[in-house]
């Protein structure tokens, strides 16, 4: 059966819909909506569509699904599979209830997957812009050990739990990161307009100015000038072309390890970013080549542009490969202040994810608890003894003092 995303009108009321349904080919999806009450009126396939979409994509980042709802499709889908529903009809059912379209056609791509007989992990490993490697490895353990919907439960309550995280973050830095991108377009305007014209006014006094001043005309100067455009747009396009024509890199590496060496990418993630760079600098190019009189530094300025974008894209491939990885993680656990936070969040989320405490592991800590030697005093004794009053350590008891006495054998005489 293939994946079909589908335009038609409903036959009562005649309103537009659209959405995802699978069938054995046209004439099976026509008359599956016929049986709906809606006339069909274009179809494609979702995996033409998307491999159509997947060339050049400015806006993916917007129709990207967010972690809240992959957190409520987890949670539903656990509950479907817990009361006992065939996974391929548990994530059917979630593609005809989820809204948005991204998210409704990556589903119906892996409900796809499944039913040729790939693993559901793997499935999920197509996908890595939607589904992070935690979440793909952590459904390929659930699968490997039969608990698939106990995984489910604790990734949605994890993602739940990041999603209200992330939500707090974003409200707190919205008003400083508004600011912020203000601020940097008035002082561009600055340098760009205003500046430029009271240096002719400086120019024009014959005086010695300070060495603020200097700075600021400079940086006027360097911001308006062609080089530094040319070298921003060969920046952008070489850093584009550079992701483009490189081959990528392999996602979810660490699936191999659970799920099988066959579990592998059979679709190369999405080049939105690469796309968008080289549209930006292709337009920063166009604008200034046109606009200005003599785009002779222009041009030239492009040349180191590109090979410094050629160079930035050779080191963002190289992070993504597993010595650039390891170097990256090393290099932010050594960070002063924020290596510690890094190593917090990575340890919270190992324990939130992780199961709770076997009756085994239980059983096993009292028998060490208990096979601890007696001759050590608990911190609760400990600190009694300490708060005793000194009076009542300097008089013992007259029971404690006769019984020494007792005990204690006579002189002789």
């Amino acid at each position: 059966m293939a994946v079909f995303q589908f335009r038609g009108v409903v036959a009562a009321s005649g309103k537009e819909v659209r959405g995802v349904r699978d069938a054995d080919g046209p004439k099976g999806l026509r008359a599956l909506l016929r049986r709906e009450g809606i006339v069909l009126t274009s179809a494609s396939e979702a995996k033409a569509q998307a491999k159509k979409g997947r060339e050049i994509n400015l806006f993916a980042f917007l129709q990207r699904p967010s972690v809240g709802d992959i957190a409520v499709m987890t949670k539903q889908l656990a509950t479907l599979v817990r009361a006992g529903i065939p996974l391929t009809e548990a994530i059917g059912a979630l593609t005809e209830q989820v809204e948005k379209e991204e998210l409704k056609r990556v589903l119906a791509n892996v409900r796809e997957e499944v039913n040729q007989g790939t693993a559901f992990a793997t499935a999920l490993a197509e996908h890595p812009k939607v589904f992070p490697p935690l979440y793909i490895n952590m459904v390929a353990a659930g699968e490997a050990s039969g608990t698939l919907e106990s995984v489910l439960d604790r990734l949605a309550q994890f993602m739940d739990g990041q999603a209200k995280l992330r939500g707090k973050v974003a409200a707190a830095m919205a008003y400083p990161i508004l600011m912020l991108i203000i601020g940097s377009l008035l002082i561009t305007v600055l340098m760009i307009g205003v500046v430029p014209k009271v240096t002719a006014i400086f120019q024009s006094l014959d005086r010695a100015l300070p060495w603020y001043t200097s700075l600021l005309i400079f940086t006027s100067a360097s911001v308006a000038s062609p080089v530094t455009h040319g070298i921003l747009a060969g920046a952008l396009i070489g850093l584009g072309l550079y992701l483009l024509t490189r081959a990528p890199v392999a996602s979810a590496r660490s699936l191999s390890s659970v799920a099988g060496p066959q579990a592998k990418l059979k679709k190369p993630p999405t080049r939105s970013g690469a796309t968008t760079a080289l549209t930006l600098g292709s337009v920063l190019f166009l604008a200034e080549f046109f606009l200005r009189e003599k785009s002779g530094s222009l041009i030239l300025a492009t040349i180191p542009g590109l090979l410094v974008g050629a160079a930035i894209g050779a080191g963002l491939h190289w992070l993504e490969t597993e010595p650039g990885k390891v170097a990256r993680d090393t290099a932010l656990l050594g960070m002063p202040i924020f290596g510690p936070l890094f190593s917090m969040i990575a340890i919270s989320r190992f324990c939130r994810t992780s199961p709770p405490c076997s009756p085994a592991a239980c059983s096993c800590s009292a028998r060490w608890r208990s096979s601890r030697p007696s001759s050590a005093t608990p911190p609760s004794r400990r600190w009694s003894r300490r708060r005793r009053p000194r009076s009542a350590r300097a008089s013992p008891s007259p029971s404690r003092s006769s019984a020494a006495s007792a005990s204690r054998p006579s002189s002789p005489t």
